[in-house]
């Protein structure tokens, strides 16, 4: 699915969104203040006609005939042969109620119409207002109008002026940002810190700083996935080199077929570590339980007794019983064969020991002790990160202390 992106920025979207807003809101506003002028208009003069038609009612019902003119624009009518020829074309004989309407030349005339009671029985009076000089005229209206619209204008300017600010303040820190992150170096994951003028920029700033800190922590898993299956896969990597130099030697069944079970066991150790690592860095490990017995202490040495082969190094097991652990065995042999490792590094002669209780897993040697190294590697620093990553995920906790009163050290994991 494609998504469309606008090419318009944030500021000309909230100066048209609130320009036009404003726009329609001053142009309504205008709208219903003319149109009320003209209807208030309307109603004044009627409610006047009106108010006079009461007045001159008096006369007939009295008794008068005819019409009486109250002033040079008002006449009242007792008869409808009497009105106008104009008001007699739009109204029938016994009408009542109010018309505006008629052009003759330039009159305009506004009639009303209405029944009165009287001894000679119903009686039915007209009066017709010619609005030659009473209806407002095209000055008088621009009179009111003008200023009107002049006000209108004018605070539509004061908006649009006030809208293009209200812009240019909420957009300015998301401008920055765009500035900060096409500025900084490539590969740059440190947190952005751009001034927030609203509580919604910064839960934006804090969604996006955790958003690379996320980016962050998933390029160091594979970093970290990538520097471990290299340490992990040497030992391997070493077997499947000598399984290749031992079948250029002899080309014997026995042997041959003795290699292939090799192969296929550091085939399957290749493929365990793999997927360890791969779920150790992704945090993605189970908690099945494993038995570690001779047997497997045994296996785990088994890749390092060749390094140890000398009559000055000797490797020992101390395992009272069986003892379950809540992890994977590959879990369980990356940490034992790292903790070997790091023994190995340290001790030219004497003895490692792999010690195994409940409570804990110690690698116990005679060596130069943690604080002096025979030699500094990547291998081995990488090693006991390893080891304390795993600690990490477990809830297990790793030391690394010398030994009292004797020369070594002891690398403890406390289950």
């Amino acid at each position: 699915m494609t998504r469309k992106h606008s090419n318009r920025t944030l500021k000309r979207q909230l100066i048209y969104l609130f320009g036009g807003l404003l726009t329609a809101i001053l142009t309504l506003n205008l709208f219903v203040f003319v149109v009320t002028f003209y209807i208030v208009e309307d109603r004044v003069s009627e409610q006047r006609l009106r108010h006079v038609l009461d007045i001159t009612a008096v006369n007939y019902i009295a008794g008068f005939e005819g019409s009486i003119a109250v002033d040079a624009l008002v006449t009242v009518y007792d008869d409808y042969k009497l009105l106008p020829k104009v008001i007699q074309q739009k109204v029938e004989p016994g009408w009542t109620g109010t018309l505006e309407e008629g052009v003759q030349g330039s009159h305009k005339y506004l009639m009303l119409a209405r029944k009165f009671s009287s001894e000679r029985g119903p009686l039915l009076l007209y009066i017709v207002e010619d609005q030659r000089l009473t209806a407002s005229t095209g000055t008088m209206k621009g009179a009111v109008a003008y200023p009107a619209i002049i006000y209108s204008v004018l605070f539509l300017s004061l908006g649009l002026v006030c809208t293009v600010l209200l812009a240019n303040r909420i957009s300015a820190p998301f401008n920055k940002l765009t500035e900060t992150l096409s500025t900084e170096p490539a590969g740059s994951y440190e947190e952005i810190s751009v001034t927030s003028q609203s509580l919604e920029q910064t839960k934006l700033m804090d969604a996006l700083n955790k958003y690379r800190g996320r980016v962050v922590e998933a390029i160091q898993r594979e970093k970290a996935f990538s520097r471990y299956l290299s340490h992990e896969l040497r030992t391997p990597l070493t077997a499947l080199s000598g399984i290749a130099d031992l079948l250029q030697i002899s080309n014997s069944p026995q042997n041959i077929e003795k290699q292939r079970k090799r192969l296929i066991k550091v085939h399957g150790k290749i493929n365990d570590i793999s997927d360890t690592l791969l779920k150790l860095v992704r945090h993605d490990l189970n908690s099945s339980s494993t038995l570690i017995d001779e047997a497997f202490i045994e296996e785990a040495l088994s890749d390092f007794r060749h390094l140890g082969a000398n009559d000055k190094l000797s490797l020992f097991t101390d395992l009272p019983h069986p003892v379950p652990v809540n992890a994977p065995p590959t879990v369980l042999r990356i940490l034992m064969g790292n903790m070997i490792r790091n023994a190995l590094e340290h001790t030219e002669a004497g003895t490692i020991t792999v010690q195994v209780t409940s409570e804990s897993l110690s690698i116990i040697d005679t060596g130069n002790g943690p604080e002096e190294p025979k030699h500094s590697s990547e291998g081995y620093g990488l090693g006991l990160l390893m080891v304390h990553d795993i600690c990490q995920q477990f809830g297990w906790s790793f030391s690394l202390e010398s030994r009292e009163d004797v020369r070594g050290c002891v690398a403890k994991v406390t289950f």
